[in-house]
């Protein structure tokens, strides 16, 4: 309960930026996550390498993998 009492005075519209953009990059890294784990195709390459990048540094293979190989794997697999 300190720090809503410590973001009293603060504007509101900084607190929502400070707590969202954090919250936002954990759900799109997890998004992610669990997109490379239930639609990369069985026995590929691919299965075990996006998910252990993404788990390993986060946000920045994310947003690799949602680029490059989750597109293409879409146009490939339809899925």
């Amino acid at each position: 309960m300190q720090i809503l009492a410590d973001l009293a005075g603060v504007p509101y519209s900084i607190v929502v930026f400070l707590i969202g953009i954090p919250l936002l990059y954990v759900a799109f890294t997890i998004w992610m996550l669990v997109d490379a784990l239930r639609n990369e195709p069985p026995g590929s390459k691919e299965r075990i390498i996006w998910p252990l990048l993404i788990l390993i540094f986060g946000g920045l293979p994310a947003f690799f993998y949602n680029v490059s190989r989750r597109k293409q794997r879409i146009k490939l697999y339809g899925k």
